[in-house]
C-alpha cells in the first residue's frame, strides 16, 4: 500500500470509530436525561453514517452516578480591609517621609520601617512597590538619594 493510501485507510477507521462513540454517547446522554426526568425518552434519531463500519460487540453500560447532595451555599470569603496604616490616613508617601526624616535609609529598611508602622502593602513585593514609588515622578519630587539612602528632599512638599 501507498503511503496515501494508508493515511486514507486510518481517516476512515478513525471516523467510523468516532461515529460509533458518537451513537454511544448519544445513548448514554439519553439515558441519563430519561433517569432525570424520571420519564422514557424517545430515542433520538441516529445521526447518518458515512462509511460502514464492521460491527462492534455493545460494551456494558455504567449505571447512573447518584446525584450529589447540595452542598449548603458558602459564605462569601471575608477579605480583610486593605488598611494603608494603622493611622489610616498615612499614605506611602506620608509614611515614608516619617520613616527618612530621623535619618536616611535604604530601601529595605524604608519596607521594614512601613511594616512595622503597620502599613499594608496591596501588592505581593513590598521592596518593588516603594522602588517604584522612589524611582517614579512622584518620588523624585519629595526625596532623593544620596550613596543608596533615601531622605527628604529639602523644602518638598509633604
Amino acid at each position: 500500500m501507498t503511503k496515501s493510501n494508508d493515511s486514507l485507510r486510518q481517516f476512515v477507521e478513525l471516523r467510523a470509530s468516532l461515529d460509533r462513540e458518537r451513537t454511544e454517547l448519544q445513548q448514554r446522554l439519553q439515558q441519563v436525561e430519561s433517569a432525570l426526568s424520571g420519564t422514557p425518552a424517545a430515542p433520538r434519531p441516529a445521526a447518518a453514517k458515512v462509511a460502514a463500519a464492521p460491527a462492534r460487540a455493545p460494551q456494558a453500560v455504567r449505571p447512573a452516578a447518584a446525584p450529589k447532595k447540595a452542598s449548603p451555599a458558602k459564605p462569601a470569603k471575608k477579605t480583610a480591609p486593605v488598611v494603608k496604616s494603622s493611622h489610616k490616613s498615612l499614605g506611602m508617601r506620608e509614611t515614608i517621609a516619617k520613616l527618612v526624616a530621623k535619618s536616611p535609609l535604604r530601601i529595605g529598611d524604608i519596607v521594614n520601617g512601613m511594616q512595622r508602622s503597620g502599613y499594608v502593602f496591596k501588592s505581593s513585593n513590598p521592596t518593588n512597590s516603594v522602588g517604584a514609588y522612589l524611582y517614579g515622578a512622584e518620588g523624585k519630587k519629595c526625596f532623593v538619594r544620596n550613596d543608596g539612602k533615601f531622605s527628604l528632599k529639602p523644602g518638598a512638599k509633604l
